[in-house]
């Protein structure tokens, strides 16, 4: 298959401006894969035409392709064609969904409303949660921008009510394991600085005026006999987790000590170059996955007399910080599904380590609390459904129209606007029960019904995660996506924090 296309560049630096393509196989693995950055465009170039040709093997099962701009400047792409064996392809038009009367009132029949998205109203408004979430110990919140300030009111909200009402003791986000657990020594003790400790989860998305504001409710409700803990369950960022399997292995460990500090020192600085350049995960030598890989085995011969200097909670959370470490390792070798089956895995430790009467909410984009996963393969939701059924609810959140915030380029944050919501959209049909906020529970749909079956059918859904997009819309069949979908007629942007963590929070130090 070939793909080509056009591009022009202004002011393209600290990076570069390309085409990608991947071919992967039954295993997720890259079977082929080209980004052009052996041959980068950069700096101010007029229409240029670029082309990328790979083969697709027999065993083949996902191609995925694009246009990229790591780094800075300004890129323009244009007339983006692909070909097969030499032969032009030609994608086919499918039938866009518009809503009809009878589907809209479906819709609205089968609707719950509620007042407002402030945190602060009381749960009334919120009595269908009940019956939304039944028995389940899981319910994965989504969000179709990571910048929308009703969104995360209305997250805080729905997690709040699910503290209170119905004994939801634990909340994990999509954030960096070892980060979110210092957090949560505030959020149980109140030690530290609450908006220093959100802005010490590193990325901006995080870092808003509206997650300080639930994280505040948090450390009140413990204070007034409550419970409920805040942890994360990525691992994009390790720094954390190896200073403390460094810290360990150092008081307790000594024969792990120049092992453990030699191949932490080497990831770092590959992964410091990476993010520098702007070619996003480090390519790791062989030599040094395998080196690390066998860190934590050997730490785990140690666990004996590690739980008793330091406790068993200790010790088993400085093994698996060691973990979040291999798993940083595989997600650099591997696609973009590596990543969520490895936050599926965090969830699943933190479930395990609190017992088996314990309910948890998380916090996520749409795409990675899908039950089907995403273009780039299975998402966490698809593994966690796989592993726990009915036991999770995932409920979905979209907008109308208006503004967000969100990262056009490097340091370039702000609000963005997006494509307003038009037949063929989820969005479009939910706007025409005339309801400014409401929520519908898919699962009440019937396949092949003329008033609900399109919830079993292909419909345009909004998906932005932190990168600006002017086109944000994409297919996808809401029912299998989604348990729950939550809506707002409007969107406005997260407020973000004028603060900054200490330098010696550094993310790779």
């Amino acid at each position: 298959m070939t793909f080509s296309g056009w591009i022009r560049t202004e002011g393209v630096s600290d990076g570069f401006a390309g085409l990608w393509w991947r071919v992967d196989g039954p295993d997720r693995k890259s079977l082929a894969f080209d980004n052009m950055q052996d041959r980068p465009v950069t700096g101010d170039t007029e229409w240029t035409q670029y082309t990328i040709t790979l083969p697709v093997a027999p065993e083949a099962v996902n191609i995925n392709f694009g246009c990229i701009l790591p780094g800075k400047g300004t890129a323009w792409f244009d007339d983006l064609t692909m070909e097969l064996d030499g032969v032009p392809y030609a994608q086919e038009k499918t039938a866009l969904f518009a809503a009809n009367d009878e589907q809209v009132a479906w819709l609205a029949a089968n609707a719950h409303p509620f007042a407002t998205d402030d945190p602060a109203h009381d749960n009334t408004d919120l009595a269908f949660l009940g019956d939304i979430v039944g028995s389940a110990h899981l319910v994965s919140l989504g969000e179709s921008t990571h910048g929308t300030a009703e969104f995360f009111r209305l997250k805080h909200r729905l997690v709040r009510c699910l503290a209170e009402e119905h004994g939801f003791t634990l909340f994990a986000i999509e954030a960096s394991m070892p980060e979110a657990e210092r957090l949560n020594r505030y959020v149980l003790t109140g030690e530290g600085d609450p908006a220093a400790l959100v802005a010490g989860m590193y990325f901006w998305t995080w870092r808003t005026e509206e997650v300080l504001a639930m994280v505040r409710w948090m450390r009140q409700h413990n204070e007034q006999g409550g419970h409920i803990e805040f942890h994360g369950f990525d691992m994009q960022s390790p720094g954390l987790a190896m200073r403390t399997v460094q810290d360990l292995a150092q008081a307790h460990a000594p024969d792990l000590v120049a092992d453990v500090a030699a191949n932490y020192a080497e990831l770092r600085g590959l992964a410091r170059a990476a993010a520098a350049g702007g070619s996003g995960y480090a390519q790791l030598p062989e030599r040094l996955r395998t080196d690390i890989n066998a860190l934590r085995p050997r730490l785990e011969e140690h666990r004996a007399a590690l739980a008793a200097a330091v406790g068993d909670s200790t010790a088993a959370w400085a093994l698996h910080c060691a973990r979040l470490v291999e798993q940083y390792v595989e997600m650099c070798g591997g696609d973009g599904s590596t990543r969520d089956r490895c936050m599926a895995e965090n969830v699943d430790w933190l479930l395990d380590r609190a017992g088996p009467d314990a309910r948890m909410a998380l916090w996520a984009h749409n795409g990675h609390i899908s039950r089907v996963g995403y273009g780039m393969g299975s998402a966490m939701g698809t593994h966690l459904s796989r592993r726990h059924g009915a036991d999770v609810v995932s409920c979905g959140l979209l907008f109308g129209a208006g503004t967000y915030t969100a990262w056009k380029s490097k340091g370039d944050v702000g609000a963005f606007g997006t494509s307003p919501a038009a037949p063929g959209s989820v969005e479009w049909a939910f706007g025409r029960t005339g309801q400014p906020r409401l929520a519908v529970d898919l699962r009440r749909a019937e396949r092949g019904s003329p008033a609900s079956g399109w919830v079993w059918e292909p419909a345009d859904m909004r998906s932005i995660g932190a990168m600006a997009m002017d086109d944000a819309f994409s297919s996808g069949v809401p029912g299998e996506h989604y348990d729950v979908l939550f809506y707002v007629q409007d969107s406005t942007p997260s407020v973000l924090l004028d603060v900054e963590a200490p330098s010696s929070w550094a993310m790779w130090d």
